[in-house]
């Protein structure tokens, strides 16, 4: 098995339960990692920068993409919730 690297070390280290791959509203595409510390962590490709990271009460076990940019993550507690990518804001010239 192949180690993907990134700047906090290696995906490995954070003990990987699942991957699934989307794009954000911009069009790049992000990889969501869910790992053993009850967090899902959002990776920039293919640099694999760490651009967020979600956490929950208990370890994630599912993650699903929708339609318009949703994202559904479900826990071992049986919630899911729904999430939304959003544009970054941009600062506007004067």
């Amino acid at each position: 098995m192949s180690e993907a690297a990134t700047e906090a070390g290696n995906l490995e280290e954070h003990g990987v339960l699942a991957l699934f791959g989307m794009f954000n509203s911009e069009g790049k595409p992000i990889l969501l990692c869910s790992c053993n510390d009850n967090s899902v962590r959002l990776y920039e490709l293919p640099s694999f920068t760490e651009r967020a990271r979600i956490f929950a009460k208990e370890e994630v076990r599912a993650i699903q993409i929708g339609p318009g940019g949703l994202f559904f993550i479900g826990d071992g507690t049986g919630q899911v919730d729904v999430w939304k990518w959003q544009a970054e804001p941009t600062s506007l010239a004067s």
